[in-house]
């Protein structure tokens, strides 16, 4: 919670926050020209992180469609 609280509720960026850490995420968003999700997964800059991202927010998806 503290995390998306810190990320202003991107949900993306709290997830690979909490793999790779917070510096490591805000490093990532100054690579950015958008806000868009999609350009922050691919600044990611460890495959480990990008893959537990994708796994992490699959999961979330699944969770959503059976609650």
């Amino acid at each position: 919670g503290a995390l998306l609280k810190d990320f202003a509720g991107n949900v993306l960026a709290a997830v690979a926050a909490y793999d790779a850490g917070e510096a490591e995420v805000a490093l990532w968003r100054n690579q950015c020209f958008s806000q868009e999700p999609d350009e922050l997964y691919t600044k990611i800059g460890t495959r480990e992180t990008r893959d537990y991202v994708r796994r992490v927010l699959a999961g979330r998806g699944e969770y959503e469609e059976l609650y």
